[in-house]
């Protein structure tokens, strides 16, 4: 039962869509090395390094995660090769979410440097609001990391401890809960529960202001930019800015919201299981 592979058509799609998205992926990293104009080197390794970690995610995701979700109770398989390697679902989950934390902080990197891009000499001294900012939203990367290391063995006993006790209360669950590689979601009563999932949102929250304070910040430059930059280059900045946000909505829209979704699924307990739906559609 740990062992069965995701079933069919969904671990078909899902292997499917690499086919088409490693190869662009690939393909675009190849030419930011290989064929990147002189004026956007400085900003090429920005997007590099975003690039990679997308294409990880895309990895982990679709070969070593591949969820299985069992609605509708919130349970979720690894069907992926991780069962095979023994790890354990909580180890995998974590280890997405460093990624897309990640992922978030290549964004935030971009957004940073687009805003110092098309800053005076004189201003950019003056400005040192957005820096802090931008430290300190990195700086909550870096807690998160250390709460999964702190709380990884009690929140992993809790797990299966929760596990036992739904498979010999609940006579319809699947037997599938009692896989290592199966998370589930535990009551918010539980501190390390509730400090993992608070520690999530808060991470979320800050970037997501960041984002939104260097955005609102670029378009109030713009706005006075002619006294600053030249024509050509208020264009080209602009479409940089425009394509920034473009990249950064598509985030948000097929990671965040659904992340956002399962969160207030867990502190609601509404029962709706559209998170998990969203993120098996969208990933």
């Amino acid at each position: 039962m740990c062992s069965n592979p995701a079933p069919e058509p969904y671990r078909t799609i899902v292997h499917a869509t690499e086919f088409f998205t490693i190869p662009v992926y690939l393909a675009t990293c190849y030419t930011m090395i290989f064929k990147c104009p002189l004026y956007f080197k400085s900003y090429r390794d920005h997007l590099l390094c975003h690039m990679i970690v997308n294409i990880l995610i895309e990895l982990i995701f679709s070969s070593l995660y591949i969820p299985v979700p069992y609605l509708p109770t919130l349970m979720v398989r690894s069907a992926g090769f991780s069962k095979d390697l023994n790890l354990s679902g909580l180890f995998v989950i974590e280890l997405i979410i460093i990624f897309v934390l990640i992922n978030g902080v290549t964004v935030s990197s971009m957004f940073k440097f687009r805003f110092e891009s098309v800053l005076s000499i004189s201003t950019k001294k003056k400005t040192k609001t957005y820096l802090y900012f931008f430290y300190f939203s990195n700086l909550t990367f870096a807690i998160i990391i250390v709460v999964f290391f702190v709380t990884f063995n009690q929140l992993y006993i809790l797990m299966e401890k929760q596990k036992l006790l739904l498979y010999s209360t609940i006579t319809n669950i699947p037997i599938e809960v009692l896989c290592k590689s199966t998370i589930l979601a535990l009551p918010l009563n539980n501190l390390y529960w509730l400090i993992f999932v608070l520690s999530m949102v808060i991470c979320m929250s800050v970037w997501f202001n960041f984002i939104l304070y260097i955005g609102v910040s670029i378009i109030l430059i713009f706005s006075g930019a002619p006294k600053v930059l030249s024509s050509k280059t208020l264009i080209m900045q602009k479409s940089f800015v425009r394509s920034l946000f473009l990249q950064t909505f598509t985030h948000m829209l097929f990671l965040g919201f659904p992340v956002a979704c399962v969160i207030g699924e867990l502190i609601l307990k509404t029962g709706w299981n559209c998170g998990f739906d969203f993120l098996i559609i969208f990933n």
